[in-house]
């Protein structure tokens, strides 16, 4: 039987669209919503989120829940992503993910100045300095200056001599002169 190619149902044609309109309006937070930096991929839908809590005008962490609807969008979070987060009132530890903006949007929400400033200082960091390195001479020139225990080097016995059958070769120390 011959292959439909020309037309036929709806979700063929469906099929190849994708979402990404250029002039898809930008989602900004309501109330009981704010503004989040990934910091960390927790697994199971779940995501560690920094944002700054205005009632306690600090930054704060929380566990954020990426809800189904986001990955059928094929919204997918990841370390330093913004996203919009809802709040809880029955759960002061855990928010719900609405959405999540890929680069053009957020660039959007910085030229707008809709980012907090504290939120734009972490979302650089996104994981980049885990091993904190030292950036002061003087703290290299004590490391260095700590005497450092040597290794005692000990020979061990494990030559093993194999017979084959062949009488021994002799040396001599003026044939080892010789040569």
């Amino acid at each position: 039987m011959p292959k439909n190619t020309v037309g036929g149902k709806k979700y063929k044609q469906q099929k190849h669209k994708t979402d990404d309109l250029p002039n898809k309006p930008l989602l900004e937070r309501e109330e009981g919503q704010e503004y989040a930096v990934v910091t960390k991929l927790l697994g199971n839908s779940r995501v560690s989120g920094l944002f700054y809590d205005r009632e306690l005008k600090k930054a704060r962490e929380i566990i954020c829940i990426l809800r189904p609807g986001l990955k059928k969008k094929r919204q997918w979070a990841k370390i330093g992503s913004i996203i919009l987060i809802s709040l809880r009132d029955f759960e002061k530890d855990k928010a719900d993910v609405l959405h999540v903006y890929n680069e053009e949007e957020t660039k959007k929400l910085k030229r707008k100045n809709i980012l907090d400033s504290q939120l734009l200082n972490r979302e650089g960091q996104g994981g980049e300095d885990e091993f904190g390195f030292l950036d002061n001479e003087d703290e290299d020139e004590e490391i260095l200056e700590k005497p450092q225990k040597k290794k005692e080097i000990r020979p061990k016995n494990n030559i093993s001599v194999q017979d084959f059958g062949l009488p021994p070769i002799e040396s001599s120390d003026d044939e080892l002169d010789n040569v």
